[in-house]
C-alpha cells in the first residue's frame, strides 16, 4: 500500500477590533529625549477611564505594558518604561480593554528624540561672531532626511555631525547681538522629535562661566540642580513641582564687566535660568561662598544695573563663609520672580551686620529716657557709608548717618506699654540689616492696678507636657504698685486641675496698665518647687463697653531652659490681646 503525504496550508488572520469611543488625540510632550528613565506624559482623548491595558508597539513588536492613570474620561497620565526609550525613533501607543471583544484604540505614534548633556562652551560675550560649540549627548543622527540639527531659540543652526554622541553647532552672530540666554536643542527631523534644553549665556562682556549644570524634566517633579565653582562657592536651585528646564551657573567675575563702585567687597556672581515654557511655579536658590557676603542683588539687564533683594535668609555657616537662601515665586508684581529667571545674573556682596542692639534701661516709668546702642560690621568698611533708622514702636522713627560702626540714640516714651524696637542699618548700595529688641517696658505707677478671679476652659494644646489635656482652670490675682515703688507687688495663683498644675507667684518684675488692658510679668513655682517665669495679660470687658467679655491669658515657662509649660493662647505673640473669655468670675482694672 502506498501512502501519499499532502501538505495543507492554513492561513490564520488576526483582526483588530477598534473601539471608536477609546481614543488618543494628543500627548504632552509629543516626544522625550532618549534614555531619560521612566517619564510620565499627559494624554488627552476619549474613554480613557475605561482603558484597562496600555500596549506599546515598536516595529510590530509588543513592548512592556505602560501604566495608565486616568484623571477623567478625557485626560490621563501615562508612565513610559525606560526599556522603550533606549534608542531614538518612535513607537505606538495602543489602548485596550481587558475584554478583547470590546476592541482597542487606533495606534498613536510617540517619538524619542536625541539628548544633549553638555556644551563645550556655555557662554560668549555679546557681539561675538559665529561661535562654534561642541555638544555632547546621545542619539545624534546622520542619515538622509534625518540628520540631527541644533536649534538656537527654535531656529536651525549650522550643525556638523561628528558621531552619535557629538555634534558641533555654529551660533550665528545675530543670536549673539544682545545679552541674554539662548535655548539650545537638538532635533531629529524624521520623527519631529526634539531634545531637552540647555542654556547658552550671552554676557555683556567677556566673563566666562566658571561652572554650570542644567536639568530638564518632562513629568511634574520637584527638581534640584547644583554646581560648584573653582573657588569653592556652591549654587543650588530647587524648583516647585512642575516640568521644564532649570540651569545654574557660577561666573568667573562680574557679568557686566565692571564691578559696581558700591560692590567694593563683591564676592560672587551667579546665574539662574528657568526656561520660559517651564511650569515650576517657584524656585528656591541657595548660594554659599567661603569668602562671605551677606547682601544679595539681581540684575535685570545682564549685569549693568543691580537691585537689592529683600527677604533673604542667612543659613548657618562657619565664618567667614556665608550661605544665603531665597525663594522666587510666580507673582509678577514681585521681583525677581520666576519669569525674570531668563538667565538672570545675581551678585553676593558685603552688607552691614548688626551686633546687638541693647537698650538701657529696659524697664522705665513713663517720661524716662531710654538709650539704644549697637555696633555693626561690614566688609566694605571704611570705604562704604551707612545710615540708620530706629522705629521705637510708638509711631516714632529717628534716623541718622553712621559716622563710625557704633550707633547710639535715645527716646522718651509718653505712654505706658510694652514696646518692640527695630534698628535698620543701610549701606550705600541699599543693602541693609535689621534687628529687633524685645522688650522695653514702660509703666505708670499712677495708672491703676488689676484684680481678677474666676475660671476658664483650658484649650487643647495649652499644657505643653500633655497637649491633649483640656478642662477647667481656675485663677486669682492682684497686681499693683505701692506708693513710691517701682516694682509691683501682689499674688497670682493658677490651677489647671486635669494636669495637676498648681502655680503660685513669688515675685513681680513689672506691671503695665493701659485702658482696659493690664499685663504683668514675674516669677513663681509649680506645685511648691522649681523656678518658673510667667506673664499674665487680662482685659476688663466693662471698660470696652456693655456686654464685652473679660478675657484672660497666662504664659508659664521654665526660667532656666525657656521651655514652655502652659499657654492658653499658644503660638500667638506674647503682647497680643487675650482672647479666652472667662467661664465665670471677673477681671477689674482699677483706676487711681
Amino acid at each position: 500500500m502506498t501512502v501519499t503525504q499532502r501538505s495543507i496550508r492554513v492561513d490564520v488572520w488576526f483582526f483588530t477590533v477598534f473601539d471608536p469611543g477609546l481614543r488618543i488625540d494628543s500627548t504632552f510632550p509629543t516626544s522625550v529625549p532618549v534614555g531619560i528613565g521612566d517619564p510620565t506624559i499627559s494624554i488627552t482623548g476619549a474613554g480613557l477611564d475605561g482603558a484597562d491595558v496600555v500596549a506599546l508597539v515598536t516595529n510590530g513588536n509588543l513592548q512592556p505594558l505602560a501604566v495608565l492613570s486616568p484623571t477623567s474620561a478625557t485626560t490621563a497620565n501615562l508612565t513610559l518604561p525606560s526599556s522603550v526609550l533606549g534608542t531614538p525613533g518612535n513607537f505606538s501607543i495602543l489602548l485596550k480593554h481587558a475584554d478583547p471583544t470590546l476592541g482597542s484604540s487606533v495606534f498613536f505614534d510617540f517619538f524619542i528624540g536625541p539628548r544633549i548633556d553638555t556644551l563645550g562652551d556655555s557662554s560668549a560675550p555679546v557681539g561675538s561672531e559665529n561661535v562654534t560649540v561642541v555638544i555632547a549627548g546621545e542619539g545624534f543622527k546622520n542619515a538622509p532626511l534625518n540628520t540631527t540639527v541644533i536649534r538656537v531659540n527654535g531656529v536651525d543652526s549650522q550643525t556638523t555631525f561628528v558621531d552619535a554622541t557629538h555634534v558641533t553647532a555654529t551660533l550665528p552672530a545675530v543670536a549673539l547681538a544682545a545679552p541674554g540666554t539662548l535655548q539650545l536643542t537638538a532635533f531629529n527631523p524624521r520623527w519631529n522629535a526634539g531634545s531637552n534644553i540647555l542654556p547658552f549665556f550671552v554676557t555683556p562682556v567677556a566673563s566666562p562661566i566658571d561652572s554650570i549644570d542644567a536639568v530638564t524634566v518632562v513629568e511634574p517633579l520637584v527638581t534640584t540642580v547644583d554646581t560648584t565653582g573653582t573657588g569653592g562657592e556652591t549654587l543650588e536651585a530647587t524648583t516647585g513641582e512642575g516640568t521644564g528646564t532649570v540651569a545654574v551657573a557660577n561666573y568667573d567675575g562680574a557679568p557686566g564687566g565692571v564691578t559696581p563702585a558700591t560692590f567694593s567687597a563683591a564676592n560672587g556672581y551667579f546665574d539662574v535660568y528657568v526656561a520660559p515654557e517651564s511650569t515650576f511655579g517657584t524656585t528656591t536658590i541657595t548660594y554659599c561662598d567661603p569668602l562671605g557676603g551677606t547682601a544679595l542683588y539681581w540684575s535685570p539687564d545682564g549685569g549693568l544695573n543691580w537691585d537689592f533683594i529683600e527677604n533673604v535668609t542667612l543659613l548657618a555657616a562657619t565664618p567667614p563663609a556665608t550661605c544665603l537662601q531665597f525663594t522666587v515665586g510666580s507673582d509678577p508684581s514681585v521681583h525677581p520672580n520666576i519669569f525674570d529667571l531668563g538667565g538672570t545674573a545675581f551678585a553676593v556682596t558685603a552688607g552691614p551686620v548688626i551686633e546687638g542692639p541693647a537698650v538701657s534701661p529696659s524697664l522705665v516709668p513713663v517720661g524716662t529716657a531710654v538709650v539704644l546702642s549697637a555696633t555693626f560690621s561690614d566688609l566694605d568698611l571704611p570705604d562704604d557709608s551707612h545710615s540708620w533708622t530706629i522705629d521705637w514702636g510708638d509711631e516714632t522713627v529717628t534716623e541718622g548717618v553712621a559716622l563710625s560702626a557704633v550707633i547710639s540714640d535715645s527716646h522718651e516714651y509718653l505712654e505706658s506699654g510694652v514696646y518692640r524696637v527695630m534698628l535698620r542699618v543701610t549701606d550705600e548700595a541699599g543693602a541693609y540689616d535689621e534687628e529687633q529688641y524685645e522688650h522695653i517696658v514702660v509703666y505708670d505707677p499712677s495708672a491703676g492696678f488689676v484684680t481678677g478671679g474666676g475660671w476658664i476652659t483650658s484649650p487643647v494644646g495649652a499644657y505643653a507636657p500633655d497637649p491633649s489635656l483640656t478642662g477647667q482652670a481656675t485663677f486669682g490675682f492682684v497686681s499693683q504698685y505701692k506708693k513710691g515703688a517701682n516694682v509691683p507687688t501682689g499674688n497670682t495663683q493658677f490651677q489647671f486641675h486635669a494636669a495637676g498644675l498648681d502655680f503660685k507667684s513669688t515675685s513681680y518684675d513689672w506691671l503695665v496698665v493701659a485702658g482696659a488692658k493690664a499685663q504683668y510679668k514675674g516669677f513663681g513655682t509649680i506645685n511648691g518647687s522649681g523656678n518658673y517665669r510667667f506673664m499674665l495679660t487680662a482685659i476688663d470687658g466693662n471698660e470696652l463697653g456693655v456686654g464685652k467679655p473679660d478675657t484672660f491669658r497666662i504664659r508659664i515657662w521654665d526660667a532656666e531652659s525657656d521651655l514652655p509649660v502652659y499657654d492658653n493662647q499658644l503660638g500667638v505673640d506674647e503682647n497680643a490681646d487675650p482672647t479666652t473669655a472667662l467661664g465665670g468670675g471677673s477681671i477689674v482694672v482699677h483706676k487711681k
